[in-house]
């Protein structure tokens, strides 16, 4: 490979650019473009060389042609197989974005070649982007917003894009409209919580789990019999979820707990008398908890036909009962553990955090609550 006059090889061939700088790029394509001198020629296979070898070189002709419909089947196939943090894609990750990729991205973007994505539209279309049922809100737009910068970034990888056009020069995302904050997790107090459990009927165990053990919905779902260790120091192997995706993504999907790790949760000794009742004569492969018909508990389907009736029928026995949801069982769980004095690692361990710093930073509020108490304690100790 190299720069050479086309005139010599192919005299029968008249052209207005006779230099040839021939090379192959970084995926292995050979290229040939024709310059009018040969100084062009070669300045041009200097270049491309360079970027080649020091990782830089730009496939400018690949991204007049790759639309983002096409990048897109790429990025989905390398998520797929890998992420950033070296897993890949969950079920319901990637059907989140296949879902809001066909619904917002492929209408506007599908068609267009990477090459032709410009800030300024991309800036314009999230801002007026639009749901079913009129402008789309602030969380919509943030994570569409998110999907195509990650696919545009992924462009800017393959070296198909100098920089990302979904992006300033510095990096800033300026149309990303903000998020209200959203609302105060709910915590129930004990007496809440077994009054909310003691009209679950079949559910009971389930909601005093969720509610002093802090698992998700699609960990309590995903129980076995044997994943309970009942002997003098109660716990539950938490190694599994339930998710429900497409049915050609996989359908009813069980997986890793989310953070990819499984844990150990510790069992309130009086609980476990309950559930060492309810495994009596089961065999260690049954789900623990299950429909009264037996099969695997959904979390859409228990939400509308158990939860919210059950939670409409606590507010009218009980005043100033609050309005919550299933998940909110699990800010419960975290905060009868700090109200009783549990080490913000023992919090970690019941919340599935990867740090404690990130269970720091979601219940602040919780840990604030705590500082006057301390303080009384060790005012209590002081010998003077």
């Amino acid at each position: 490979m190299a720069v050479y006059d086309a005139r010599e090889r192919f005299p029968d061939k008249p052209t207005t650019k006779p230099w040839v700088a021939d090379y192959r790029d970084a995926s292995g394509a050979r290229r040939q473009p024709r310059f009018r001198t040969k100084k062009e020629a070669e300045a041009h296979y200097r270049e491309q060389t360079l970027a080649i070898s020091s990782g830089t070189h730009l496939d400018i002709s690949r991204a007049k042609v790759m639309t983002v419909s096409q990048l897109n089947k790429q990025f989905v196939t390398f998520k797929l197989s890998v992420s950033s943090r070296g897993r890949p894609w969950a079920p319901a990750t990637h059907a989140k974005h296949r879902a809001q990729f066909a619904k917002f991205v492929e209408p506007r973007w599908g068609h267009t070649p990477l090459a032709s994505v410009r800030h300024a539209d991309v800036s314009d279309w999230i801002s007026g982007l639009e749901s079913d049922t009129g402008p789309a809100g602030a969380s919509v737009k943030r994570q569409v917003a998110k999907l195509f910068s990650q696919l545009m970034g992924y462009a800017v990888r393959l070296n198909l894009l100098p920089a990302n056009p979904a992006k300033l020069r510095d990096g800033s995302i300026d149309y990303m409209p903000r998020v209200p904050k959203r609302a105060n997790h709910v915590y129930l107090s004990m007496e809440q919580l077994t009054y909310l459990a003691g009209k679950a009927g079949p559910y009971e165990d389930l909601i005093l789990t969720a509610g002093l053990c802090g698992l998700r919905f699609g960990e309590l779902a995903a129980l076995r019999v044997g994943n309970l260790s009942l002997g003098a120091r109660p716990s539950i192997n938490v190694e599994s979820s339930i998710s429900d995706v497409p049915k050609d993504l996989g359908g009813r999907v069980e997986k890793a707990p989310k953070g990819g790790e499984g844990r150990v949760v510790p069992l309130p000794a009086k609980l476990a008398e309950r559930l060492a009742g309810v495994i009596e004569g089961r065999r260690p492969e049954e789900r623990l908890f299950t429909s009264p018909r037996g099969h695997t508990l959904r979390a859409e389907n228990f939400r509308r036909d158990v939860f919210t009736p059950l939670v409409t029928e606590a507010q009218a026995g009980a005043q100033g009962f609050p309005s919550l949801t299933p998940h909110d069982l699990r800010h419960t769980a975290v905060s009868l553990h700090i109200r009783v004095g549990s080490n913000v690692k023992v919090v970690q361990r019941i919340a599935g955090h990867a740090t404690a710093v990130l269970t720091l930073d979601t219940y602040a509020g919780l840990f604030d609550d705590d500082l006057h108490e301390s303080a009384a304690r060790l005012d209590a100790n002081l010998p003077f």
